[in-house]
């Protein structure tokens, strides 16, 4: 019963704020707040990952392409 509670976490770890819809890749996530809550995309200008957070963003240019600036 563990294991199975578990899994089914792991399947849906991104939440909407807004109507508490769950997605299961982040990918679906923004997906979602751009067509059902018309939330702006913010792309890294890198590697093209979406952000819909200029925070989120920030975060991710400096963790992730901290060897590219």
């Amino acid at each position: 019963m563990q294991l199975k509670f578990n899994v089914s976490i792991l399947q849906k770890k991104f939440k909407c704020e807004k109507d508490g819809e769950k997605f299961s890749s982040y990918d679906k996530f923004i997906e979602h707040g751009r067509k059902v809550h018309r939330f702006v995309v913010l792309k890294c200008n890198r590697c093209g990952k979406q952000f819909i957070h200029e925070k989120d963003r920030l975060h991710h240019v400096r963790d992730q392409h901290k060897d590219n600036r």
